[in-house]
């Protein structure tokens, strides 16, 4: 009887043993599953601040995108330094599931900033043509101009005495503003910043006398009579409030901006799923729904474009740029 009490507890005992090592392999082996789901978390970063016409385009794209893969799609805000914070970020990381949504002006940052830690020709792939920015131009009501031609004639008389907003060197809002002041041969003082809300906040609180940003900024401030529209940029029908507007371009030639924004990938993402996330997204891009959140926020939806097509619209649009950088 003892013998057999002395069995039964040794064996008793192997069995918990056994138990526990069998669990504790079922664990590891859920863990393990678990980390691999995880790794197929996309994740789409944004250059610029929540709230911000980027940062809505993201959202937007967002939904469609984790429908189009069966893939969790997490929008992530890395703004400052016109992207150039983003790109880094995403290149120092080891996550091969990384695309960026921003703006085809990334290809300005190496002449803009020399000691540049990369290279956009080099180290990002162009995927998609999302959409176009269409900008238009506004003041605080403050400000005595009530058209473009009084405006300039205003900072004609007083040199530097206007202030200007922008988001940065390379932006769309300071190409835009450098255009306007070497065109029309005026000195207007330029205000930095970070990101495109606290831009419009400024002109409405007068702490800067306009800015030229885009419609999805722009619209809600314009309809609330917060600040006062003066001329569009821009030559697409948009919106009908603002179409209506004079056309910066008809009081002085060459006088336009808008700017593409652009799906890339960054050079260590999965080959295989940046077909995927490409093929996505121009499908995304031709759907109607879509492209109505699109013009909502008074963007232009872009065009399903083939690898060769994107790539030399960027160069076409490369080239533009590079000769506005002249005015610097």
């Amino acid at each position: 009887m003892k013998l057999f009490i002395a069995v039964y507890i040794v064996i008793t005992k192997r069995l918990r043993y056994n138990m526990k090592s069998l669990t504790f392999i079922l664990i590891c082996l859920m863990s393990t599953v678990c980390l691999a789901a995880e790794n197929t978390l996309i994740r789409l970063i944004v250059p610029w601040p929540a709230g911000s016409t980027i940062d809505l385009t993201a959202r937007y794209l967002q939904p469609s995108l984790e429908k189009s893969l069966n893939s969790r799609v997490l929008v992530e805000n890395r703004p400052g330094a016109n992207g150039q914070v983003a790109v880094e970020y995403s290149l120092q990381s080891r996550d091969s599931t990384i695309f960026i949504l921003d703006q085809m002006n990334q290809y300005l940052n190496p002449l803009l900033q020399p000691k540049l830690n990369y290279d956009p020709n080099r180290d990002l792939l162009p995927l998609a043509l999302v959409s176009e920015l269409n900008f238009v131009l506004v003041v605080n009501p403050r400000v005595p101009a009530k058209n473009l031609q009084e405006l300039i004639a205003l900072a004609r008389a007083r040199p530097g005495g206007l202030t200007f907003a922008h988001t940065g060197e390379g932006s769309g809002t300071y190409m835009a503003l450098k255009i306007l002041k070497h065109l029309t041969k005026t000195e207007i003082y330029e205000v930095g910043y970070k990101g495109g809300p606290q831009t419009m906040i400024d002109v409405v609180n007068g702490n800067v006398d306009g800015v030229i940003h885009n419609l999805g900024l722009a619209l809600p401030m314009i309809q609330s009579g917060k600040v006062r529209a003066l001329a569009k940029f821009y030559t697409t029908p948009s919106n009908e409030l603002t179409d209506k507007l004079e056309s910066a371009e008809s009081l002085v030639p060459g006088l336009r901006s808008s700017v593409s924004i652009v799906l890339f990938a960054v050079k260590n993402t999965n080959p295989d799923l940046v077909q995927q996330v490409r093929s996505a997204a121009n499908q995304i891009i031709s759907n109607s729904e879509f492209q109505h959140s699109l013009r909502s926020i008074g963007n232009t939806p872009g065009t399903p474009l083939t690898s060769a097509q994107l790539e030399k619209q960027i160069e076409d649009t490369k080239g533009l740029w590079f000769k506005s950088l002249k005015v610097r």
